[in-house]
């Protein structure tokens, strides 16, 4: 059976030297800037919550590499249906990733300018033909969805996912299992 999983991560708060080795500076929280950082990859099925694989990352990793291990890992246990990210992961690098390797993926779009004008000038809902571009001269090619959930908000959703005209909305109920992932923490 294909499992649906979800890429996140978590960060526990640090309040030591905030030299000390794999401490990640960041927002407040709980009355500090630092906090050791982790990435998860949970199985998210109906019912089930668990971890399948967590890694630390480091002020040197990048997240394409921390994605790329954990999808590596993940084929050696099991087959991938989905992978639900959010949207913190909307970068060429990390789509290119898994699209390397042959993953099906679902992920807000970062309301970035162009994003900005498919969604407040154009149809909804639509499927649109998306190039990101990357300052590494490799662009990621994906479908931006621009869909309206059943209370009105209009959103945009980049995706591998063959979609068909007239399902948009469904991505909603579909990125909701990624909320299994912040459940499990």
């Amino acid at each position: 059976n294909e499992v649906d999983l979800a890429i996140d991560f978590t960060d526990t708060p640090y309040f030591g030297n905030q030299n000390d080795p794999m401490i990640m500076g960041g927002k407040k929280h709980k009355g500090t800037h630092f906090s050791y950082r982790f990435i998860t990859l949970n199985v998210v099925v109906d019912g089930i919550r668990f971890t399948l694989k967590a890694l630390p990352r480091g002020p040197l990793d990048t997240d394409d590499k921390v994605v790329k291990k954990l999808i590596e890992y993940a084929k050696q246990h099991v087959r991938i249906r989905y992978v639900f990210l959010d949207r913190g992961f909307f970068n060429s690098k990390v789509i290119n990733t898994l699209q390397d390797h042959n993953v099906k993926f679902l992920m807000p779009a970062s309301a970035n300018q162009k994003v900005k004008e498919l969604v407040v000038k154009g149809e909804v809902p639509a499927i649109h033909d998306y190039e990101m571009q990357a300052r590494s001269k490799h662009p990621a090619c994906f479908k931006l969805v621009v869909a309206e959930d059943d209370k009105g908000l209009v959103g945009a959703f980049a995706t591998n996912i063959d979609v068909e005209r007239g399902s948009e909305a469904d991505l909603f109920t579909l990125y909701g299992k990624r909320w299994g992932i912040e459940t499990s923490y």
